[in-house]
């Protein structure tokens, strides 16, 4: 069994991806720790591993992005922090301001703020 630091780590590294993803279309992702560790204990099965954790993002975090970005508030990019509610619903909050700019190439970051 994977301890729990090494699922946090998991966890990170598909809000990696998906921050990447989301930078590409100029939204500023930042995700909570609070989502974190959902992610975490829901996205780890101990006969599957973490496997499953790409199917929980799809089906909560990315599902909840998608008509933002088609239809909503992130068509033309912009910030948005992804939490979750204490009914362990997925929740967007987004900021005012402009989109950021496409400067840091190369950069790799989760940006985590405490629950």
């Amino acid at each position: 069994a994977l301890d729990h630091d090494i699922i946090l780590r998991v966890v990170d590294k598909f809000l990696m991806q998906l921050e990447e993803q989301l930078h590409e279309k100029k939204v500023e992702a930042v995700f909570t720790d609070r989502l974190r560790q959902m992610l975490a204990k829901k996205g780890f099965d101990p006969l599957m591993g973490a496997r499953p954790m790409q199917r929980l993002i799809q089906d909560t975090i990315r599902k909840a992005l998608a008509d933002e970005l088609l239809f909503g508030k992130l068509i033309n990019g912009g910030r948005v922090t992804v939490d979750v509610d204490d009914a362990g619903q997925v929740t967007l909050s987004f900021a005012e301001g402009a989109p950021p700019t496409a400067g840091g190439e190369g950069e790799e970051y989760v940006e985590v703020l405490p629950a």
